[in-house]
């Protein structure tokens, strides 16, 4: 899937790298993806494309939080930086 498809992805696409590669426990990875899934369109692509290529978008920016900086002061992983975005978002 490209970057550009990226609003399309799903939960069944997460699971296999949250759990072997990002040591998520399954129904904890089935929760991440499940939000991920789910968020806005704009988080789905700047997730979509570091998932694929590494590549953290620090354009998107939400209440002053950039992924970077969330990954950076929370040290949360950029799964959990798009997902803290997607909760100030909400």
């Amino acid at each position: 899937m490209s970057v550009k498809q990226a609003s399309h992805f799903d939960v069944a696409d997460l699971l296999p790298r949250l759990t072997s590669e990002f040591g998520y426990k399954p129904p904890v990875a089935e929760q991440v993806a499940e939000r991920l899934a789910c968020a806005d369109p704009q988080i789905r692509v700047a997730f979509w494309r570091w998932w694929e290529t590494g590549e953290i978008d620090n354009a998107l920016e939400i209440e002053g939080y950039t992924i970077e900086r969330l990954m950076t002061e929370e040290e949360a992983q950029a799964s959990g930086g798009v997902l803290d975005a997607r909760v100030a978002a909400e």
